[in-house]
């Protein structure tokens, strides 16, 4: 049906007086949905439409910079290395989660996993700065090799 709106049934649960009769059709049940809290996430707010954007309050995160963008990367460096689970594997120096510290988590985690696998290719059982990658997010070899 061309006339179906898609977004009408999430226009009502977001309105407090429609969702306290909010109806299941799949389920064929009523239900009061008028106190469900919802979250949304968008890289790109301006996609989400109006009449949603409305109903709902907005934060806008900015990502971390400084001595918190320090400290995530210092964390995830650290974790990435415990999940490998590599027995004798060292703390890496702290200058690898300052060289990292400018990427998101994702973007770290795997750049650290590349730098554990080309440590490990060098017979070593720590980082250095030197085992990161000019571009941490390159996969070039013989990273790549030993991940797979």
């Amino acid at each position: 049906n061309a006339t179906y709106d898609p977004l009408a049934p999430l226009h009502s649960l977001l309105e407090p007086s429609t969702a306290a009769m909010a109806r299941d059709a799949s389920l064929d049940i009523t239900f009061d949905a008028s106190l469900a809290i919802y979250i949304a996430a968008s890289n790109d707010p301006t996609k989400i439409p109006e009449s949603i954007r409305s109903r709902m309050t907005s934060f806008e995160i900015e990502p971390p910079r400084g001595s918190d963008a320090l400290q995530i990367a210092r964390s995830v460096v650290a974790a990435t290395i415990e999940r490998l689970a590599i027995p004798g594997f060292e703390a890496p120096e702290p200058r690898v989660a300052h060289r990292l510290a400018h990427l998101n988590p994702r973007a770290i985690g795997k750049a650290t996993r590349l730098a554990v696998a080309h440590a490990l290719y060098n017979d070593r059982y720590y980082l250095t700065v030197s085992d990161l990658s000019d571009d941490p997010l390159d996969d070039g070899e013989p990273r790549k090799a030993l991940l797979n």
